[in-house]
C-alpha cells in the first residue's frame, strides 16, 4: 500500500513538474514577446524623434553666401487697395512657394529699363549706358547693354491712353558699391549717336509757327519767337542746330499773347 501511495505521489510531483515547465516556458514566450513589442515601440520612438529633429532643421534655411538679405512684402497682409503691401513679419503665415526673403547676389548686378518703340531700333546689345541710381546720388554708373526684349509690350504705367508700347531693356553694371540694394529706382542715358554743335531742349519747348519750327525765348519779361533748325528730334529731347544758345531759356508751353514780345 505505501509503495502504490508513493507511486502516485511520484505521478503528481512528475504531472505538478511538467506543468511548471510549461507554465514557464509559457511565461518566458509572454515576457519575450512583451519584450519585442516594447523594443518596437522603441524604434518607432526613435524613427518618430529622427524625423522631428529633421524636420526641425528644414526649418532652418541657411544661406549659400554672405550678404544681406531683403524681406519681401506680404501680399496676403490686409490693407487698402492700391497702397504698399507690408514686409513680412514673424508670425505671419507664409503660402506654399511665397517668397519671404531674398538674398540678392551683388557680384552680378543688373537693372530693368523701359525703352520707347520709337528708339528700338537704335539700340543693341553691347552698347554703353550712364546710370543715375537715385538712392546713391554723388555717383554716377557705366553699364552695358545686356538685352533688349524681341517684342514690345504694353505699358499701363504710363498713364496714358491709349497705354504705350515699351520693349525691356537689361543693363549689366560692372561697377560695384555697398549701398546697391535690389528694388533701387534708377535712370540710364545711352549715346546711340553723337551731334557736335547742336544744343539739346525739351521736345515740349518746340512748337509750328506758319510752318515752322520755333522756339519762345525769354527776352527779359517777354517771349520772342525764335526759328530754329532741328538736327535730330526725340520723344523728350530734340536736338537743334542753330537758334538757340546754350544757357538760354525757353518757354516749354505756348506763352499767353500779352507775353509776347511782338504784342507789346
Amino acid at each position: 500500500i505505501d509503495r502504490e501511495k508513493a507511486k502516485l505521489a511520484l505521478a503528481d510531483a512528475d504531472q505538478r513538474l511538467k506543468e511548471s515547465g510549461e507554465k514557464a516556458g509559457s511565461d518566458r514566450a509572454a515576457a519575450q514577446a512583451d519584450l519585442n513589442g516594447k523594443l518596437r515601440k522603441r524604434e518607432k520612438a526613435l524613427a518618430d524623434l529622427q524625423r522631428a529633429e529633421r524636420s526641425r532643421a528644414n526649418l532652418e534655411m541657411r544661406a549659400p553666401a554672405d550678404g544681406m538679405v531683403s524681406i519681401m512684402p506680404n501680399y496676403r497682409a490686409g490693407g487698402m487697395w492700391g497702397t504698399n503691401p507690408p514686409e513680412f513679419r514673424e508670425g505671419d503665415r507664409a503660402w506654399s512657394g511665397a517668397q519671404v526673403v531674398e538674398l540678392p547676389d551683388l557680384a552680378d548686378i543688373r537693372f530693368e529699363a523701359r525703352l520707347d518703340e520709337t528708339d528700338r531700333g537704335r539700340i543693341a546689345a553691347g552698347q554703353t549706358a550712364n546710370l543715375r541710381v537715385d538712392a546713391v546720388p554723388d555717383r554716377q554708373f557705366t553699364a552695358t547693354v545686356a538685352d533688349v526684349s524681341v517684342i514690345a509690350r504694353v505699358d499701363f504705367s504710363s498713364g496714358t491712353w491709349p497705354p504705350a508700347r515699351n520693349f525691356d531693356l537689361k543693363l549689366k553694371m560692372g561697377e560695384k558699391d555697398p549701398r546697391l540694394r535690389p528694388g533701387m529706382s534708377s535712370t540710364a542715358r545711352i549715346a546711340v549717336d553723337r551731334l557736335p554743335g547742336s544744343v539739346i531742349v525739351p521736345a515740349r519747348a518746340v512748337f509750328q509757327k506758319d510752318g515752322r519750327p520755333v522756339v519762345y525765348l525769354l527776352d527779359g519779361r517777354a517771349f520772342e519767337p525764335r526759328p530754329v533748325e532741328i538736327t535730330r528730334r526725340g520723344k523728350e529731347q530734340v536736338a537743334i542746330r542753330s537758334g538757340v544758345s546754350p544757357g538760354d531759356r525757353v518757354a516749354t508751353k505756348l506763352p499767353e499773347r500779352d507775353m509776347l514780345k511782338d504784342a507789346r
